[in-house]
């Protein structure tokens, strides 16, 4: 558009249609139509009005760098085939550039003039000139589709600043900063092998490659915890007083480097604001502070680096900072490997994180972050850390032989555990608390000293196709009116207790595979009351199921057989509710002794020893079941009280303690009078016989035998 036009003016006159090779005709790219004939502006143009009269033009629509607007007459054949599409390299732009609108400039409304450092960055990535300059905002644009690597791409063509400590006889400068301030966007900055103590400050697109000594040419190259190719150490960067290096840069790259922060100031070695810095090969430490910050929506990527002996922590992403870490050892830090907080979400990739204070890596105070395939070990406490409402996602990590629990969530975490290995802890391999509910799914949990997982104080969760295998004591425990739900699991091969739940513990398990577990294969103490449904509880030391100690639950639609002892048991005040399962054991289907209590109903259960086939069922004289509608395996009532093997025998038939006479022909006559009033469910327990302690043994028959209850 004219100039009187851009700037507002619409009383201005307009050139003529004549002009070179009719530019003046062609204004389409500025959206409006334009009457040459009285040069004015159409009334049918689609004008924006602004403060009344003055209008604006709508801006024009930016084509992606390789594919600019077509040009017109002597325009189009002034350029020639710079823009052919058969000739043209990629610029590794990761999406197609959106329609953009020119951001507007200081002198009414231009759009910024064009920055010839950028344009010639741009020339270089694409491998012929512009086509035209590019507004400042545009060249920005663009470039914030590249990483770094891609960005400097360039090194063989790039303007290269060479910087010797010792002298400027083999380079143009003696420090680094000094190079900084004569560089512009896209330049490279050689360092030569030397001590150089400075603090750094990175507002220029740059890549800063440090020149491996001359005697290390020959070595073979030096690699990190991960197998990833090291830093050299023959370029050492230290600061005392302030950051080593502090990034607000766009873009910007740091290779080959020992980054020290050797003061007494707290401060960060590696400092990023903004932009995106690359720093990779590099050996990062700092004797006050934190060895990487990222705060503030930076995006830096780390890169096949050691980051190790930090203060604090080794990187700490906080305040929305996000970005890569790559390929990296990080380890010996004095507090966390990894920190990530307010609400950033950084991705850890292949790294190894070691034998740091605190924790491997810690997301808290609604921290995100994505945590995949890195080796996590021998943390003081703990692999990994979630809490305050964070929320990570961590997927096929190993975390193995922590000084205490492999991963622990807790003050309301969150997030989601894929695939991890979980092996060879002090403590628990699991450890959730205090409200939190992350999703566990997938994992493999093994080894740990105590539990496999334990869900503790009012934790809940979901925990589905996990294995769970091979811990020192449980391999699931839920205790402190905890809540979760465990769906599809195998647990197995534990030294205790396949799941134990106690002090008011619940939750839902169902469709899981418990076996070959040392002791029961599912325990509920009291007073806990757990769900179980469609589970296969087989080949256990002990029980299948056992509640004691005013232990309950519901049992329902579960395959209970091949335990050692029994099928369900229930002692010492426990008072389950087992119905439609399928139990068949080795010794007893249903055992109840020392006042145990429940509800068991349409079961059907019969014993597996074939030389004293029974019932399938023991009652002692001093429980008080209910017994409703079990049967055997031929369909017969398996309600029959038998005797444990070495145990007292039931009384012999037609025979009853005086005592239990007495008491049972109270209940006789009492259950008798009730029936008469019509109470139906009265006349049903009258009719078989029952009394009001179903514990009690049945009444002598006319004939002299005991009836079945």
């Amino acid at each position: 558009a004219h100039p009187s036009v851009a700037g507002g003016d619409p009383g201005a006159p307009l050139p003529s249609a004549g002009g070179a090779g009719g530019a003046g005709a062609s204004a389409g790219g500025a959206g409006f139509a334009l009457s040459l004939g009285q040069g004015r502006l159409a009334p049918s143009a689609p004008l924006r009005l602004l403060r009344g009269a003055r209008a604006r033009a709508t801006p024009a629509f930016l084509m992606p760098l390789h594919a600019p607007p077509p040009l017109c007459g002597d325009a189009a054949a002034s350029v020639g085939g710079l823009h052919s599409s058969s000739s043209m390299p990629s610029l590794a732009i990761s999406q197609p550039l959106p329609p953009m609108m020119t951001a507007p400039g200081p002198s009414g409304g231009r759009a910024p003039a064009p920055s010839p450092s950028l344009d010639a960055w741009l020339a270089r990535l694409r491998g012929r000139p512009l086509p035209t300059p590019l507004p400042e905002d545009v060249a920005w644009r663009i470039l914030s589709f590249l990483d770094p690597t891609s960005a400097f791409a360039d090194a063989a063509t790039a303007p290269t600043h060479v910087v010797d400590r010792t002298t400027s006889v083999r380079g143009q400068f003696t420090t680094i900063s000094a190079a900084l301030r004569a560089a512009s966007h896209g330049d490279r900055i050689l360092v030569r092998p030397g001590v150089y103590r400075e603090s750094l400050k990175l507002d220029v697109c740059v890549a800063i490659v440090a020149i491996p000594a001359a005697s290390s040419a020959a070595a073979p190259v030096a690699h990190n915890a991960v197998g990833a190719p090291g830093c050299t150490g023959s370029v050492v960067i230290t600061s005392a007083r302030n950051h080593t290096l502090q990034s607000t840069a766009p873009l910007a790259r740091v290779e080959g480097a020992t980054l020290r922060q050797t003061g007494n100031t707290g401060r960060s070695c590696v400092l990023t604001t903004r932009g995106s810095l690359e720093v990779r090969a590099c050996d990062v430490s700092s004797a006050s502070g934190l060895c990487v910050e990222v705060t503030d929506q930076a995006r830096p990527t780390i890169r096949s680096c050691r980051v190790h002996e930090g203060a604090a922590a080794g990187i700490w992403f906080r305040t929305g900072g996000c970005g890569l870490v790559e390929s990296s050892e990080i380890t010996a830090n004095g507090w966390s490997g990894v920190q990530i907080s307010e609400s950033s979400n950084p991705t850890l990739v292949r790294n190894h994180i070691h034998s740091n204070k605190s924790a491997g890596v810690i997301s808290f105070n609604c921290g995100r972050g994505v945590v995949c395939a890195n080796d996590i070990s021998s943390n003081g406490k703990g692999g990994v850390q979630v809490r305050s409402g964070a929320r990570p996602h961590l997927r096929h990590n190993r975390i193995r032989g922590e000084h205490s629990f492999g991963i622990w969530v807790y003050e309301r975490g969150l997030g989601r555990f894929e695939g991890n290995e979980i092996v060879d802890n002090a403590w628990s391999g699991f450890q959730v608390e205090e409200g939190s509910e992350p999703t566990v799914i997938g994992n493999k949990l093994s080894g740990n000293r105590s539990a496999g997982i334990v869900v503790y104080n009012r934790g809940s969760g979901t925990y589905e196709w996990n294995d769970i295998s091979g811990n020192g004591r449980c391999g699931v425990q839920i205790k402190s009116g905890s809540a979760p739900t465990f769906r599809f699991n195998r647990i197995h091969h534990e030294k205790q207790a396949g799941v134990l739940t106690a002090e008011d513990g619940t939750g839902v398990l169902e469709d899981n595979d418990i076996h070959d577990n040392q002791w029961s294969g599912v325990q509920t103490e009291g007073p806990s009351d757990p769900r179980l449904r469609r589970n296969r509880i087989h080949h256990n030391g002990g029980a299948g199921f056992i509640a004691y100690q005013n232990g309950s639950g519901l049992l329902e639609e579960n395959r209970i057989y091949g335990n050692k002892k029994y099928g369900v048991q229930s002692k010492t005040g426990g008072h389950p509710v087992v119905r439609r399962n399928s139990i068949h054991d080795k010794t007893y289907g249903i055992y109840l002794t020392e006042n145990g209590a429940g509800l068991f109903e349409h079961n059907r259960l019969h014993s597996l020893n074939t030389s004293r086939p029974g019932p399938g069922i023991y009652v002692s004289a001093d429980c008080s079941p209910v017994l409703l509608q079990n049967e055997g395996p031929d369909g017969t009532n398996a309600e029959q009280p038998d005797a444990e093997d070495g145990g007292d025998p039931p009384p012999p038939q037609g025979t009853l303690p005086q005592d239990q006479q007495e008491q049972h022909g109270t209940a006789l006559a009492l259950g008798a009078e009730i029936a008469e009033s019509g109470d139906d469910a009265a006349a049903e327990l009258a009719r078989l016989g029952g009394a009001t302690d179903p514990g009690l043994p049945p009444a002598p028959a006319p004939d002299g035998t005991i009836a079945a209850s």
